[in-house]
Formats: structure tokens, C-alpha cells, sequence
């Protein structure tokens, strides 16, 4: 009974994980591009 448990947590960590790191990757990019437009000098 606690196995199972274990397992679902174990397999829904590893899910969120892997989400988390297909989507962070463009996500940083995408805020280190919004950073360097920002800081850009206005005329």
C-alpha cells in the first residue's frame, strides 16, 4: 500500500521535472532577451 504510493509520487516528480526542464530552457531565454531589451538606451 505504501509502495504504491511511493511509486505515483515518485512518477509524478519525475513528469514535473522533466516538464520543468523543457520548459525553462526557452522560458530563460526568452527573459534574458526581454532583459537585454529593456536595458537597451532609449533616443
Amino acid at each position: 500500500m505504501m509502495a504504491e504510493y511511493i511509486v505515483i509520487t515518485a512518477t509524478v516528480g519525475l513528469v514535473v521535472a522533466a516538464a520543468a526542464a523543457a520548459i525553462g530552457v526557452p522560458l530563460v531565454q526568452s527573459f534574458q532577451f526581454a532583459q537585454t531589451f529593456l536595458v537597451l538606451p532609449f533616443p
